[in-house]
């Protein structure tokens, strides 16, 4: 997963309407957007590409076949390192009162998916607002029971700057059999003090984080066709793909290849 911090920043998507249910289409292009929040609750659903989503405590990415669902009033931002197409649904702020707490990716179920095709391919004037609610409201029910099923994966984000310093070293290092030594190394402190200030900083000790960090990472790898299993596990720090596996189904309760298919028909 690439960091957003190394994609050129350009301004801000376009406005989102505030307090009604609604839906858009969008392409990111190459870009880190700027930082904004909204009145009520976000879903982002890719249809290609890969998002990556950072909100102040914790970042993701999503690929088609997920949706990443972003509480009102949590300040966040989307980037792509290349081209990828989404589709936005923003709810009323009184569907918080259903929204779980707190920012999720998850496996997208098929109601929402079709709601997100009502909501955001038709043209405007053909989906009146009685309709546009009533979608919005099966949506809005649905979020907390969703994402509690849906093996939710975002990776908490560092405050201090040495701990910064150290995952930001390990990140870029995920291909290689790396741990506690060399990240207490890279962030100038002791091994001690890095176990302490992951588990004050992350609630997770740095194993659980480099783990959530591969696998993240090979999410986006997954969505690369000429990639074999074999390929995505020995990048991601894997030995064999049999452990690669293992840690992606305890993760995701799916298969890599399993994944790779719903990635392809989750559009």
């Amino acid at each position: 997963m690439n960091a957003l911090g190394d994609i050129p920043f350009i301004s801000t998507l376009p406005p989102i309407v505030g307090g009604k249910t609604g839906g858009a289409r969008r392409r990111l292009l190459n870009a880190q957007y700027a930082w904004g929040s909204n009145p009520g609750p976000v879903l982002i659903l890719p249809i290609d590409g890969v998002v990556q989503i950072e909100t102040e405590d914790h970042e993701s990415v999503a690929v088609p076949g997920q949706v990443a669902l972003i509480p009102s009033g949590i300040r966040h931002r989307e980037g792509a390192t290349g081209s990828a197409s989404v589709r936005v649904i923003w709810l009323e702020k009184r569907a918080d009162l259903h929204a779980p707490e707190g920012f999720h990716v998850f496996a997208a179920p098929p109601l929402l998916r079709h709601a997100a095709k009502e909501l955001c391919d038709r043209v405007p004037d053909d989906l009146d607002a009685g309709t546009r609610r009533a979608l919005g409201s099966a949506v809005a029910g649905l979020l907390a029971p969703w994402a509690a099923a849906g093996n939710s994966l975002t990776l908490p984000r560092a405050r201090s700057p040495r701990l910064r310093r150290a995952l930001s070293w390990l990140r870029e290092r995920l291909d290689r059999p790396i741990g506690l030594p060399d990240g207490a190394k890279a962030g100038d402190m002791s091994e001690r003090t890095l176990q302490r200030r992951c588990r004050t900083e992350l609630n997770a000790s740095l194993s659980a984080w480099l783990t959530r960090a591969r696998i993240l990472a090979s999410l986006e790898l997954l969505t690369d066709s000429s990639l074999s299993i074999a390929d995505v596990a020995m990048k991601c720090g894997y030995n064999s793909p049999a452990a690669f596996t293992r840690a992606f189904s305890l993760h995701l309760s799916h298969t890599p290849s399993a994944w790779r298919q719903i990635t392809r028909s989750g559009r």
